[in-house]
C-alpha cells in the first residue's frame, strides 16, 4: 500500500507535483492554529486602547458601578449553600434525598423585590417506610412566591420562599427562609 492511501499517511510525490493538498489529520490542527492565533492577536489588539478594553475598565471602574442600575436578585437553590445562585431558574431544590422539590418553573414576575412563579412540587409521600431514597413522590401544581432581597458578598438574593398547593382540596402552604446559604423551614 502507498503512502498517499494509507490512513493518515503523506501523499505521494507525483500527488505534490501534480498540485494535490494534504488533507490529512495535520489540516484540521493547522486550522485551529490559525483561528488561535488570529484570537490572540485580537485581544492583544484590543489591549491597546480600543473599544473593548474601554469597556472593561468602566465595568471595573467602582465609580460607575456604583450608578449602573443593580443586577436582579438571584435564587440560590440545589443544595449548593451559597453557590450556585440563579435568576429564573427552571427547577430549585432545597436539601438532598428526600427532601421536596420544585420542577417546571414558569417565572411570572422576577422584579428587584419579588418574583412569583408556577409550577410542580414533588414531596415524598407521608408515611413511606422504605429508606427515603426508595420512597416514591408525589406531584402537586405549586405557585412559588420569592421575597426579602439581602445581599451576601456582594451578590442580591431572595431570602424568603413560600411554596403554596393543595392536597386533597385543602391549601397547603410552606415557608422557607434562608440560613447560612441553605433553606430552612
Amino acid at each position: 500500500m502507498s503512502a498517499s492511501r494509507w490512513r493518515g499517511g503523506t501523499p505521494g510525490r507525483a500527488a505534490l507535483a501534480a498540485g494535490g493538498r494534504h488533507r490529512g489529520p495535520a489540516a484540521p490542527a493547522a486550522a485551529a492554529a490559525a483561528v488561535l492565533i488570529a484570537v490572540i492577536i485580537t485581544v492583544l489588539a484590543g489591549c491597546s486602547g480600543t473599544l473593548a478594553t474601554s469597556r472593561l475598565t468602566r465595568a471595573a471602574d467602582p465609580v460607575e458601578t456604583a450608578s449602573a442600575p443593580a443586577a436582579l436578585p438571584v435564587l440560590y437553590s440545589r443544595a449548593e449553600g451559597w453557590h450556585g445562585g440563579q435568576v429564573r431558574p427552571a427547577a430549585s431544590y432545597v436539601g438532598q434525598g428526600g427532601s421536596p422539590y420544585l420542577t417546571a418553573l414558569k417565572w411570572l414576575s422576577w422584579t428587584a423585590t419579588g418574583a412569583r412563579a408556577n409550577g410542580y412540587l414533588h414531596l415524598q409521600r407521608a408515611g413511606c417506610a422504605l429508606p427515603t431514597y426508595q420512597c416514591p413522590y408525589q406531584r402537586f401544581r405549586v405557585q412559588v412566591q420569592l421575597s426579602r432581597v439581602q445581599t451576601h458578598h456582594g451578590v442580591r438574593y431572595y431570602s424568603r420562599m413560600r411554596w403554596t398547593y393543595r392536597k386533597n382540596h385543602v391549601r397547603h402552604v410552606i415557608r422557607w427562609m434562608t440560613d447560612r446559604g441553605y433553606w430552612r423551614n
